[in-house]
């Protein structure tokens, strides 16, 4: 019981010693960054790629200057997946996607372009 009583007066003793401690000032930053992930949006398009057909494909990059030639800003491109299966058959699209995050004022002029909304991105 005494060895119980102890460990009760030490542990109350630590916390008001920590909540008695001077506390620093938070330091204000003079930089503002602009965290609204809601102004921009992901979208993608088949990258053009047939089974059984070694043909040149979309890349991000290439993805990249065609939207910036028709104006529009893009944050960042990369490949992806359609997440469809597809028929193992020579001829049928692959499934591999160019998908590029640009932002949401510019949806119009990608979707002009042949690229479409991805509703969830993980």
């Amino acid at each position: 019981m005494k060895v119980f009583v102890s460990l009760a007066i030490a542990s109350g003793l630590i916390l008001m010693s920590c909540v008695s401690a001077e506390q620093k000032q938070e330091r204000q930053w003079s930089v503002k960054v602009s965290t609204n992930r809601s102004a921009r949006v992901w979208m993608n398009k088949l990258d053009g790629s047939v089974q059984c057909e070694n043909r040149p494909v979309i890349t991000p990059e290439s993805a990249t200057s065609e939207l910036k030639a028709a104006g529009v800003n893009v944050f960042s491109a990369r490949k992806g997946y359609d997440g469809m299966m597809h028929l193992a058959v020579c001829g049928d699209v692959t499934g591999a996607t160019v998908e590029v995050e640009i932002a949401s004022s510019d949806e119009g002029l990608a979707r002009a372009l042949g690229y479409n909304l991805i509703q969830k991105q993980n």
